[in-house]
């Protein structure tokens, strides 16, 4: 047995291991600021619905397949998890829509029961953007913008109020990256009307 290609085998695995997690965002570093998240309005259609945030991949999945996993998409969390029973938090799922609609999507929208929004016109929100490259950025964004997002705000107080103001995240809006933000200013806005009433 040749233990020195055994090592340097296992060297090599354990390189490219490493440049993959590197590549997937693992060293990234998460900064964050105070400014616009989009410009004008973001008319919106989605799906609604309660449970464990872990849970909206399959919804995600669910619009990215009626939509191509190239759309432009958002995901909008309506409670903190850490004030609310995970079965009962409250959060959409959709598509940011084109300021056109072709009648061909609006018939798709009708047909497969899509809710419709429009997120106003801000210059505030508190926000990072994350670089998505590989299937694994989207744990590591989890595990580092979230954690790193709560300590600052808890450290640097600002007009952020967890728990009354919705968190949101728009994937593919800014080519590359996810892009999560609070909005600083008409929050009411962002309340959807179905978690107006619930």
């Amino acid at each position: 047995m040749d233990w020195s290609m055994i090592a340097a085998l296992v060297a090599a695995v354990v390189l490219l291991f490493v440049l993959f997690i590197a590549y997937s965002g693992a060293f990234h570093v998460v900064t964050f600021r105070v400014s616009q998240p989009y410009k004008g309005e973001l008319s919106v259609a989605y799906f609604h619905t309660r449970g464990p945030y872990k849970d909206s991949g399959a919804l995600c999945g669910k619009v990215a397949k009626i939509f191509g996993q190239d759309s432009s998409m958002f995901v909008l969390y309506q409670d903190s998890p850490k004030e609310v029973p995970a079965d009962q938090c409250r959060y959409a799922v959709g598509v940011i829509l084109p300021a056109e609609l072709s009648d061909e999507t609006e018939e798709l929208l009708k047909s497969k029961d899509f809710h419709r929004h429009t997120f106003p016109n801000i210059d505030k929100a508190f926000m990072t953007d994350f670089p998505v490259t590989t299937f694994l950025s989207m744990y590591i964004m989890i595990w580092k913008v979230y954690q790193n997002m709560e300590s600052h705000l808890k450290n640097k107080p600002t007009e952020v109020h967890i728990g009354s103001t919705p968190c949101i995240e728009l994937c593919g809006h800014v080519p590359g990256y996810l892009r999560v933000f609070y909005p600083m200013e008409k929050e009411e806005g962002f309340l959807l009307p179905e978690f107006s009433t619930s």
